[in-house]
């Protein structure tokens, strides 16, 4: 079973923060970082484009949906603490996050296709040193690690991921309750991942201090390391992975290699239109050179794509 972690505190994070992201904002970092993730991680020996498909919708509340956003949770989201940070009350007009939650639920979905999915071993915590200075292969490679274990720690590299422990930011500033899940299908190694995370800041609830990190995750911790709730191990259950797919119309069977990213309420302003707008001004050479193809989908299932044969034609018409 899963459960949502708290931990009152070490992790491997580096010394850059959210600033940026926050101040280019969530338009501007979610246009730019899923796409350049996924392009970094084709599947190997396919010649087609990685395909990004960007959606949003809006789920009725339900029993299972609720059980994603339980009390413990939304104690320590709305702790006033992380007042600066969360922006649901001025996004969707309510001071009630609980009440927000049991009437509906928009979501942005961001997932690739062609793509290799979240790589590497899921247990690490902390990188591997290769020699005094660098990380060793494994670690370079492991982009479950940098994207999920890490925050703003830079690995030195041009392919597999680049700088994902600070694009991941993108994400949970993208949200106006800080949270976002991901769903991640291996083909190398025929395995598929659940988990989820929340970006807060140092709070308190209950008399007790808290760092800013939650994780959804198995609700026991790796072996022998149960003192420090960051040794959070990814759902692998096949049945809470589908029923949380279902859930959020998440479309990652195990047979579709890539990764899948659930933002539940979404900032406003994050439109469509103006989504497509920034990812074709920033990866128009990649989409021109059959390196990409964007989707996007909206609320009605109208579905429209950007690829290397009608960009040149999106762009003279102005769209």
């Amino acid at each position: 079973m899963a459960e949502w972690h708290v931990p009152p505190q070490g992790r491997f994070d580096g010394t850059q923060n959210e600033r940026e992201f926050r101040e280019q904002g969530p338009l501007v970092s979610i246009g730019r970082e899923p796409p350049q993730n996924s392009t970094d991680n084709p599947l190997s020996g396919s010649t087609s484009p990685v395909l990004l498909r960007i959606s949003k919708r809006t789920l009725p509340s339900s029993p299972e949906l609720l059980g994603y956003f339980p009390d413990k949770w939304i104690g320590h989201v709305t702790a006033p603490d992380n007042s600066r940070l969360v922006s649901y009350t001025t996004d969707y007009r309510t001071d009630s996050l609980k009440d927000l939650l049991e009437d509906q639920v928009e979501v942005l979905l961001v997932e690739d296709y062609n793509a290799t999915g979240l790589v590497g071993d899921v247990t690490q915590m902390q990188p591997k040193r290769n020699g005094s200075r660098g990380y060793d292969k494994a670690t370079e490679e492991n982009t479950f690690f940098w994207f999920l274990r890490a925050t703003g720690a830079t690995r030195v590299t041009v392919t597999r991921g680049g700088s994902w422990g600070l694009g991941k930011l993108a994400f949970p500033i993208a949200s106006s309750i800080r949270t976002f899940f991901v769903v991640t299908s291996r083909e190398s190694s025929a395995d598929r991942y659940l988990a989820g995370q929340t970006v807060l800041d140092n709070h308190m609830r209950f008399s007790q201090w808290y760092q800013p990190m939650m994780y959804y995750a198995q609700d026991d911790l790796q072996e022998g390391r149960a003192w420090n709730a960051h040794d959070w191990l990814p759902i692998s259950d096949e049945g809470e992975i589908d029923s949380f797919c279902s859930v959020f119309g998440v479309d990652r069977p195990l047979e579709k290699s890539g990764t899948s990213v659930v933002v539940p309420l979404p900032r406003r302003g994050l439109n469509l239109e103006d989504i497509a707008i920034c990812m074709v001004s920033n990866y128009c050479v990649p989409i021109l050179s059959g390196q990409l193809a964007l989707q996007f989908v909206d609320e009605d299932e109208t579905l429209w794509d950007v690829n290397s044969e009608n960009i040149r034609e999106l762009i003279d018409e102005g769209c």
